[in-house]
């Protein structure tokens, strides 16, 4: 993912299962999730915006499905979002990728609806992004 452009913390090393990941934060403390800031309808529609595309790079760069996507896995660090807990993404030939993706994006459209923030349906999001038709 951190090679195809989305907004993830990047990878330092590798050993067999263990990922070790840059640290989003200071002093050992983490930086917030999405789902403990209270954030202004301005800045809720950029986060929003770019989380979209990312989960867009996901599909057609990285070819990958997050499957847990919330407020729970962004943290929003310095003005940046970081999306994160990637470890259960599957990959687009997987039977369930689409089935996924949709819970992705509903559980977004859920959070940032219950924010005040109008946003189009799953459904909507998935056409106007152009991703239907990659899984037909």
């Amino acid at each position: 993912m951190f090679e195809a452009g989305i907004s993830v913390p990047k990878p330092i090393a590798v050993y067999e299962n263990i990922l070790v990941m840059e640290f989003i934060g200071v002093d050992g403390k983490p930086a917030p999730l999405l789902k403990d800031l209270d954030l202004s309808l301005e800045e809720l529609k950029e986060v929003f915006n770019y989380l979209v595309e990312d989960l867009r790079k996901m599909v057609l760069k990285a070819r990958l499905v997050h499957g847990d996507f919330s407020e729970y896995n962004v943290m929003v660090w310095e003005g940046k979002h970081y999306i994160i807990d990637v470890s259960q993404a599957v990959s687009l030939d997987h039977p369930n990728a689409l089935e996924y993706l949709l819970r992705d994006l509903a559980n977004i459209v859920k959070f940032f609806s219950k924010q005040g923030l109008p946003v189009p349906s799953p459904t909507e999001l998935l056409d106007s992004i152009g991703l239907r038709d990659y899984f037909s």
